[in-house]
């Protein structure tokens, strides 16, 4: 039932447990390396995310005045337009009244 196990077993074991232990040590300063690998970048990716929300914020802006700017432009056009509307009608308007004034002479 029990097997009898040789010295040159346990010696063929017993050779095997510093070689595990160096890897297991590796392969713990590995996780370890990969675990502030993963706290840099989860960090740099909130910081890209805050300067996104923060360009986003400002295109926002830009958007309200440069359609504050479009209304002033509009609105400005519209006022030369009338004042342009207006100085013909008042030379239209001159021009009968001479020509009225000519005619009752």
């Amino acid at each position: 039932m029990f097997s009898v196990i040789s010295a040159a077993s346990v010696d063929s074991v017993k050779g095997l447990i510093d070689p595990l232990a160096n890897n297991v040590e590796t392969l713990m300063n590995e996780l370890e390396n990969n675990k502030n690998t993963i706290d840099n970048s989860q960090e740099h990716a909130r910081r890209l995310k805050y300067e996104a929300d923060n360009l986003d914020g400002m295109l926002g802006n830009t958007r309200v005045v440069s359609e504050n700017a479009v209304r002033a432009a509009t609105a400005y056009k519209k006022i030369i337009d009338a004042l342009s509307e207006a100085l013909t009608a008042a030379d239209q308007a001159s021009a009968s009244a001479q020509n009225a004034s000519t005619v009752v002479r």
